[in-house]
């Protein structure tokens, strides 16, 4: 049976803001959950963004604090591990936690990442294995985990140099964009040369370009030879990115647009992108982002690992979980993002230069341990269930 579950709405701050043309965050305020199932707990966490799923992180916590658990009773009892994760995909948390009309993707991963940890003790499985055992496309699923190639992301508070010396896994430097037109311009050319031409170079406007920004921007920037545009226009301009496409010949990546399975879907019929941005935590949590893969890779779209600034360790755990065993990841954001972070909530120290990813990949579950010594001075909010 499910005995209890506990909900934390936390406010953790960065050791320095994260500035982007949308939003300029000086403090993480993410979700936390823990469920109790038989014995076995489990940990999640997500990251609530207003502008990404239209899910701020009071909103999603009320849903999940109104949330009934009893709908997880069978997911509990289930006595072997694929009938489980059948039963807890069956659930639809992102429709039970709905908002304001729209699907609670966040607040579902919060649910559903708790609920694959204490599966993966219950049954004795890492979460990066449990991958393989949701995935219906054996193709997606790696047998040794990979190498990942990474992306770091220069926003508009850091120095363009900042990442020069430790590029050895670096494939990409993602460059902030959509403030000023002419400041870009010069910000970009100057990180074509601190990083060279070996480099990829990736630009994301965060939804602040107009169509006619995009194609003058794209013209003067062509010989710096970009890798892809990250979501240049809000979501209801999705229709500009097929045309941006189609006269350019630049690639676009979208992100706050591709959230949801449904979008994903729509982004392909409407040919709006090349790549999708897969983020855990705004795609409502591991299993959908692997449905979200699947059609990529079904469509031969390209798809890239992102990451939200703030998120902790949890979530930062069960993005390299996916990372591992997800064939054809062409960039990962999300693991240095955790580092920017004053206190990370969990017992382990993920970014010790002495830390063994290969150890905590053998454990079951997501692998890390909620420390709720560190947790609590950041808590704004808590609720606890009980069966």
């Amino acid at each position: 049976m499910l005995k209890t579950a506990n909900i934390y709405w936390t406010a953790v701050p960065m050791k320095r803001p994260f500035v982007h043309a949308h939003a300029t965050r000086a403090i993480a305020e993410n979700l936390i959950c823990t469920v109790d199932m038989n014995g076995f707990t489990g940990v999640g966490e997500s990251v609530p963004r207003d502008y990404v799923t239209g899910e701020s992180p009071e909103s999603a916590y009320l849903a999940i604090k109104g949330f009934d658990f009893n709908r997880l009773a069978k997911i509990a009892e289930a006595k072997e591990l694929k009938s489980a994760l059948l039963a807890l995909e069956a659930v639809d948390l992102a429709g039970r936690l709905t908002q304001k009309g729209m699907p609670g993707l966040a607040a579902s991963c919060t649910v559903e990442l708790a609920c694959l940890d204490a599966l993966g003790k219950k049954f004795a499985m890492p979460l990066q294995e449990m991958v393989g055992v949701i995935s219906a496309m054996p193709s997606l699923v790696r047998a040794i985990p990979q190498q990942f190639p990474l992306t770091v992301i220069i926003g508009y508070d850091r120095d363009l140099a900042e990442y020069r010396d430790a590029m050895d896994s670096v494939v990409c430097v993602k460059v902030k964009v959509g403030r000023d037109d002419e400041e870009d311009i010069v910000r970009v050319s100057q990180v074509r040369e601190v990083y060279g031409a070996k480099i990829g170079i990736a630009l994301d406007a965060n939804m602040a370009w107009s169509l006619k920004q995009a194609l003058a921007i794209e013209k003067r920037l062509r010989n710096l030879d970009i890798c892809w545009y990250e979501q240049p226009f809000a979501p209801a301009g999705v229709s500009d990115c097929a045309t941006f496409r189609k006269m350019t010949g630049a690639k676009i990546l979208l992100d706050e647009s591709l959230c949801s399975f449904t979008q994903a879907l729509a982004a392909i019929q409407t040919e709006a992108c090349d790549m999708f941005n897969i983020r855990i935590s705004k795609c409502g949590g591991l299993i959908s982002s692997i449905r979200v893969a699947e059609l990529a890779r079904k469509h031969s779209l390209g798809y890239i690992l992102g990451g939200h600034p703030g998120q902790n360790g949890i979530l930062t755990a069960a993005d390299r979980a996916f990372a591992a065993k997800i064939d054809g990841i062409l960039a990962c954001e999300s693991f240095a993002i955790s580092r920017n972070l004053e206190s990370l909530v969990i017992r382990e120290d993920i970014f010790d230069s002495s830390f063994k990813w290969s150890e905590l990949y053998q454990k079951p579950g997501i692998g890390v341990t909620l420390d709720l010594a560190k947790l609590q001075p950041f808590i704004k909010a808590q609720h606890i269930w009980n069966a």
